[in-house]
């Protein structure tokens, strides 16, 4: 996860782990570091938020602690982030946890900054980091980076260092061993110096062998190590940001790969040893009162003979720890201090001969002529040396420090061959990578800019020499600055200070002494009020120094100094030289302030870079007058040349000025740059002067820019005087093709504004010009716009010019333009005052050329709510001419529009009229277009005529429309093959709707030569009938087969309903004795049905029934149906050879003709159908018709409902009455409504409709219909008639008549009847079925009679038959009991 970059999409599964309380430590941790590298402000709001309600305290202490170092930084790079954090808290405290040995934390000290992460507060960290990072030349570069991350360790560490551990145990056991053999008096001092070497001298008693105790001790570490869990570990190390290795110990190599990253070949040396300080003071102590003396720090230091030795050799580690060859030393320890009060002198000198260290310090005080203060300081080590002396000096008048000091060093003996080992280290591998130290350096320099790695090499001896030197001389004059004192002017008795003090009974029985008590007045005393510091002035101060070594030598002087005449100077010297040129510098300068006759300050500043690249020279002058006029002037310049070639100086020269009348100023800037063959120059020159008191102003600025580059020269000036401000601006560029002129004026007198605008350019020789003149009063405004723009043979002119008053406001424009031969010229004028707005214009386009032009005028009023607009184009364009003329008027609520285009050219014409009006709750729309077309090409000629017409009428309760729409084409290709195609295209619309009727037709026709289709539908509801109407008709010769003319194909149907608003009602005087029939009925079926069973079984009529298929089989086959099967076939499959072309030109013709027709009388018969079926979904029909005709077939079906219900109704009391015995009276009282014997319905009127299919070939007609016959009571009669005839084919002509009848009178006896007849040249039929039902209340008798015959007659098979069929049933009830008689006669008659 070190190594991971994490994108975008990423960062919220981040959120996610840092937030996600269930997660480890660790997770979170690492997730919000990666965060925390670039958050955004909408992840730190809900991490604030979280922070504060987090109850893991290792999370919570981490990150606040993070936050903390964050916000305490002063780093400029971390500048965003601490405001986004503090935005993020929103001024909240970020509470700190202060248990930094338990609790998981964040800490950075400069360039060091680390991790430690705990899991628990009892265990130890799970997770240490420490990395270094060093900022040099604008880079981070990682020096060191280190990570430790482990578990299990805790065991391991109570053994090892816990109260009875290894280390604690055998340090203490051989401590104590070495005391034993000390003097006893020593004992006891270290007794007090250490108490708690006492108390374990009693738990540990000194051991005679402790060599033995050492041991033990090593034996029971490592059964404890043996008892514990392996513990798991990983380190990585990381060396300028390369990463050295990654080790872990769960792959059981941990120590091997480790052992890789120690050199091989190499030996450590280790001997034992043991240091403890000594603190000896001598002096006087009082408890409580006296604390004084002399305090000496004395080191001892103890080293064994017993040396240790680790040597790595082919990756594996040797520890041996040889037994001692010579006696032990103790101590060596030499501490010398002298004082010397006569000279007052202090020396000490510090011996250590195991080190072979040798440091001395001594201190020297003298006061003859002088004050002197000298400090040396002497400190000496193997082959190396360190002398540094201080001395500082105090006279009356100066004050002078000296500070020397002297490093050197015989490196080349301390470490023998140093230079081949640092070759070597640099080749040398560095851990399992296959980089080596050189390309870790060589990267490292790379990323500081640097492309070669210096060769690394020291000298036999290095030395480090510095010397510095301060000297203050003091003026000879005083600045006395008075400070106030705090509780100024108080008393000690205002303080509340006690007025005596009282010492107790001292007794010191060590010194024998004993002092009485005593009590001493103290006098009251006042705090002053303030108090006067003299400080002298500065009179000389010189600073030098200088630093020698083996690779830089640097040297530097500063001085300031103040002279009688009150003037003031300073010079400064840096000189740094090195063998590395680049590193060589030299800087020197110098400044003088210095006062001049007549209350003048002049100053002097200049100062000089040397650099093997680059000489810099820069010079400041000023001086200031105080006069009757302060005057300020400056001079500076600044020069620099580079050795490669670039050159640059810079001049400035200014004065300022003010005085009673007048406030003025002038600087002049100029510059010279020159880069190879690159130069230029530049001057800048601005002045400026202010008469405040005449109210008088102005600036002059001039620049002007030479280059190889770029040419340029602007210079602008203002002035203000008498109450105009005048502007002036002058641009120019690249040798005058381009240059800007501008005059401005303001002017503001007796309460009115003036502006005037004058601007002038020249852009590649086009010249522009812009006047604007503006007057602002308090009763009137003037403006005036005026543009041009011209060149040798172009020109554009504008003038825009208004004005407003406080009677009228006018607007004129007018412009014009020439361009490539174009011209235009616009003119209009906008009106407004108290009668009202108008507007007008005019524009008009011209061609040079060929004489071609195009007007445009328009004008637009508006007065008294009333407006009026108009516009209108003429022109002429390529022998073209256009008329275009519109007129809109509007006067409140109201609006006309008229709209007329004409287009007349030499192959085409074109007219259009439209006229729109608008009332309230009232629209009219009228369009017309006509064109023409004429077109002549090498081979013939084509035209095209065309006419359109809409008209729509709208008002509250109607709705008017109608479309006409007629094209027709001519194309003659007689000049080459003879063909000449004309044809006509007309559609016609109307469509009505109001209230009481609603009606629309739609008419179609199309004709191509000889050729012509023509269809009409047309559909209506008016009070007294609904209709749907269409028709379809083909004029072609492309059926015809006999000859080339033409024939006619037709198809027609209509459907109609004629409406009725009449009523009928209906008696019933059975009704009361049907509740006794259904027993009745019952009783009877069960006698009829057992006499009848008896009755076959005893006639052997089963027997017989049995038979019946058999002789109907025989019957069939005597008839020898295959055969004649056949015949038919070979019959008709010779009429179809016959006439197979015949047929298939009438049906394809009939599929023609008939597909369009067939499917929009479909649709309307569906309509029609379901307003009639009950039960259709009569919404989503009446969904698709206008609002008018839904009310009305909404109250045809409400009336048709009204009649089922009622019929539904007293049918379901009837059928309650048959099936329920007359014994459950009581019952049925409760659940049938009551019994009416009557019924009252709407009457019917009539529904019809007819299709019919005309043809050359073929003529069909169907009709059909439906009507109630009597006003008096339901009577309805229903036919159906369909004939087909065809010259040619016998076999599809045919004739079908259908009738039925219903009556239903008040007296006399309910009828149905029913006929059928088919008359075709196969089959005749002919059918007839007749019912009557009749009853009479007064002796409760129910009759019922029907008839059926049937006659059939199949000429080509020479059969025929007749079927005749009558029942008759009588119903009567005698009190309670019910008789039944039926009586069936029939007789049939079949030939063959």
């Amino acid at each position: 996860m070190r190594l991971i970059s994490w994108v975008l999409q990423g960062r919220e599964v981040l959120m996610h782990a840092v937030l996600d309380r269930a997660a480890s430590v660790q997770k979170r941790v690492a997730a919000y570091l990666i965060l925390m590298k670039n958050p955004t402000p909408a992840e730190l709001a809900p991490l604030a938020a979280a922070l504060l309600v987090e109850e893991n305290p290792q999370v919570k202490s981490f990150i606040t602690s993070h936050i903390s170092n964050i916000l305490s930084s002063t780093a400029p790079e971390t500048m965003d982030l601490r405001l986004k954090i503090r935005e993020a808290f929103q001024g909240n405290e970020i509470e700190m946890l202060m248990e930094p040995n338990e609790l998981s934390r964040y800490f950075r000290l400069g360039s060091l900054e680390g991790n430690m992460i705990f899991e628990s507060p009892k265990e130890l960290p799970r997770e240490v980091m420490l990395e270094m990072t060093l900022n040099a030349f604008g880079f981070d570069l990682d020096l060191i980076e280190i990570g430790m991350e482990g578990k299990g360790f805790e065991p391991i560490v109570e053994a090892i260092f816990g109260d009875d551990g290894f280390f604690p145990d055998t340090i203490m056991k051989t401590t104590l061993y070495a005391t034993d053999k000390m003097p006893v008096e020593l004992n006891e001092v270290l007794d007090n110096m250490l108490p708690f070497m006492g108390n374990d001298r009693k738990k540990r008693q000194a051991s005679q062998n402790i060599v033995n105790e050492i041991s033990h001790n090593v034996n029971k570490l490592i059964e404890d190590l043996k008892a514990q869990d392996a513990p798991e570990a990983m380190v990585y190390l990381k060396l300028l940001g390369a990463e050295l290795g990654y080790l872990d110990t769960k792959d059981g190599k941990m120590i091997h790969n480790l052992l890789k990253m120690i050199p091989s070949d190499k030996e450590l040396a280790l001997t034992l040893s043991a240091g403890i300080e000594f603190v000896t003071e001598i002096g006087t102590h009082f408890p409580n009162y006296v604390h004084s003396g002399l305090e000496m720090h004395t080191n001892i230091y103890h080293e064994s003979s017993v040396r240790v030795k680790l040597s790595v050799t082919d990756s594996k580690l040797r520890l041996s720890i040889p037994a001692p060859r010579g006696p032990i030393e103790l101590i060596s320890v030499t501490n010398v201090m002298i004082l010397n009060r006569q000279q007052y002198s202090i020396s000490a000198e510090l011996l250590i001969d195991s080190l072979q260290l040798d440091s001395k310090v001594s201190a020297k005080l003298k006061h003859v002529e002088k004050l002197t203060l000298e400090i040396e300081s002497d400190l000496k080590l193997p082959e190396t040396t360190s002398v540094q002396t201080l001395i500082l000096k105090y006279e009356n008048e100066k004050i002078e420090a000296e500070l020397k000091s002297d490093v050197r060093s015989e490196i080349q003996r301390i470490i023998p061959n140093i230079n081949a080992t640092v070759k070597s280290l640099l080749d040398r591998q560095i851990g399992l990578n296959e980089l080596k130290v050189r390309d870790v350096l060589a990267k490292a320099v790379a990323n500081l800019g640097v492309h070669t790695v210096p060769v690394i090499t020291l000298p036999e001896r290095l030395f480090l020499n510095a010397e510095a030197a301060v000297k203050y001389h003091f003026g000879q004059h005083y600045y006395t600055i008075t400070l106030p004192l705090p509780l100024g002017g108080k008393s000690t008795k205002d303080l509340n200070f006690p007025t005596t003090l009282s010492t107790p009974n001292l007794i010191v029985p060590h010194l024998g002494l004993e002092f009485e008590s005593a009590s001493v007045n103290l006098p009251e005393f006042f705090i002053p009020g303030s108090v006067s510091l003299s400080v002298p002035t500065l009179g000389l101060v010189e600073l030098s120094g200088k630093l020698n070594s083996n690779f830089y030598n640097l040297e530097a002087a500063v001085s300031a100094a103040r002279d009688l005449a009150e003037s003031y100077s300073a010079k400064f010297e840096v000189t740094g030289t090195s063998p590395v040129d680049l590193l060589s510098i030299k800087v020197e300068g110098s400044a003088l302030v210095e006062t001049k006759p007549g209350d003048s300050l002049k100053a002097n500043v200049k100062a000089v870079l040397r650099h093997k690249i680059i000489n810099a020279t820069i010079g400041v002058e000023g001086e200031v007058e105080f006069a009757e006029k302060l005057s300020v002037k400056s001079k500076s310049k600044l020069e620099v040349i580079s050795h490669v070639g670039v050159q640059i100086s810079l001049e400035h020269n200014g004065q300022f000025g003010v005085d009673a009348e007048e406030i003025s100023g002038d600087g002049n800037l100029e510059g010279f740059f020159k880069a190879g063959s690159v130069h230029g120059s530049g001057n800048l020159l601005q002045s400026v002067s202010v008469l405040p008191f005449r109210q008088e102003a102005k600036m002059n600025s001039s620049l002007k820019i030479d280059s190889k580059l770029l040419q340029a020269q602007n210079s602008f000036a203002v002035a203000f005087a008498n109450g105009e401000l005048i502007i002036l601006s002058n641009n120019t560029a690249f040798d005058n093709l381009l240059t800007l002129l501008n005059i401005a004026k303001i002017t503001f007198k007796e309460s009115q504004l003036d502006l005037n605008s004058h601007t002038k350019a020249q852009v590649l020789g086009l010249k522009i010009q812009n006047m604007v003149e503006t007057r602002a009063g308090v009763e009137a405004v003037s403006i005036k716009i005026e543009t041009s723009t011209y060149s040798i043979e172009e020109r554009i002119h504008s003038l825009v010019t208004g004005a407003l008053d406080i009677s009228c406001l006018a607007i004129h424009s007018d412009a014009s333009f020439k361009l490539t031969g174009h011209q235009a010229v616009h003119k209009a004028i906008l009106k407004l005052n108290k009668d009202g707005l108008r507007t007008n214009g005019t524009t008009s386009l011209q061609s040079l050329l060929s004489l071609q032009e195009l007007k445009h005028t328009f004008e637009i009023t508006y007065k008294n709510k009333t407006a009026t607009a108009q516009c209108k184009t003429i022109g002429e364009i390529m022998g073209s001419r256009i008329n275009h003329n519109t007129e809109l008027d509007i006067a409140g609520l109201s609006c006309k529009i008229k709209n007329h285009i004409r287009f007349n050219s030499k192959s085409f014409d074109f007219d259009t009229n439209t006229d729109g009006t608008t009332i309230p709750f009232r629209f009219n729309f009228d369009a017309s277009v006509n064109g023409k077309d004429d077109t002549y090409f090498l081979h013939g000629d084509a035209s095209h005529d065309f006419i359109a017409k809409v008209f729509l009428q709208a008002e509250p309760q109607s709705i008017a429309h109608s479309h006409e729409c007629k094209i027709s084409t001519h194309l003659n290709l007689d000049y080459v093959i003879n063909v000449n195609i004309k044809s006509q295209f007309e559609s016609m619309s109307d469509t009505l709707l109001i209230p009481s009727e609603q009606r629309i037709k739609v008419k179609i026709k199309a004709e191509v030569n000889d050729y012509a289709i023509e269809q009409k539908i047309s559909a209506y509801n008016s009070p007294g009938r609904l209709g749907l109407e269409g028709s379809g008709k083909v004029h072609t010769n492309l059926f015809n087969t006999v000859s080339t003319s033409y024939q006619d194909f037709a198809v027609s149907g209509f459907l109609k309903y004629d409406k009725s608003t009449d009523t009928q009602s209906i008696s019933l005087p059975f009704i009361e004795s049907l509740s006794q029939v259904p027993d009745n009925i019952r009783i009877t079926l069960v006698s009829m049905g057992e006499t009848l069973r008896k009755y076959i079984n005893r006639e052997g009529i089963a027997s017989k029934i049995q038979d019946i298929p058999h002789h109907v089989s025989d019957f069939v086959s005597n008839l020898n149906f295959e055969r004649r099967a056949v015949q038919l076939k070979h019959a008709l499959k010779t009429l179809y050879q016959e006439n197979t072309l015949k047929l298939k030109c009438l049906i394809s013709a009939l599929d023609k003709l008939a597909s369009d027709m067939f499917n929009r009388f479909s649709e309307a018969l569906d309509i029609l159908g379901e307003l009639i079926v009950m039960g259709m979904h009569i919404d989503k029909v009446v969904e698709t018709l206008p609002k008018h005709i839904k009310v009305l077939i909404f109250s045809i079906i409400e009336d048709v409902q009204n009649i089922l219900s009622l019929i539904k109704t007293q049918g379901y009391t009837k059928l309650n009455e048959i099936f329920h015995p007359a014994s459950a009276v009581n019952k049925l009282d409760s659940q049938i409504p009551a019994i009416s014997t009557s019924l009252l319905v709407p009457s019917f009127g009539k529904l019809y409709g007819e299709f019919i299919i005309s043809s050359a070939l073929y003529n069909a007609r169907t009709s059909a219909e439906f009507k109630n016959g009597s006003k008096r009571y339901p009577f309805f009669t229903a036919c159906f008639n369909s004939k087909g005839t065809s010259a040619n084919l016998n076999i599809l002509s045919y004739d079908l008549e259908s009738t039925a009848q219903i009556s239903i009178p008040e007296t006399s006896p309910v009828m149905v009847s029913e006929t059928f007849k088919l008359t075709h040249i196969e089959l005749t039929l002919d059918q007839h079925a007749w019912l009557t039902l009749n009853g009479s209340a007064s002796n409760n008798t129910f009759f019922l009679e029907t008839s059926y015959k049937n006659q059939v007659n199949i000429p080509s098979h020479s059969l025929s038959g007749e079927v005749m069929l009558i029942q008759k049933a009588i119903a009567c009830q005698e009190d309670a009991a019910f008789t039944l008689t039926v009586k069936n006669e029939g007789t049939g008659r079949f030939a063959l």
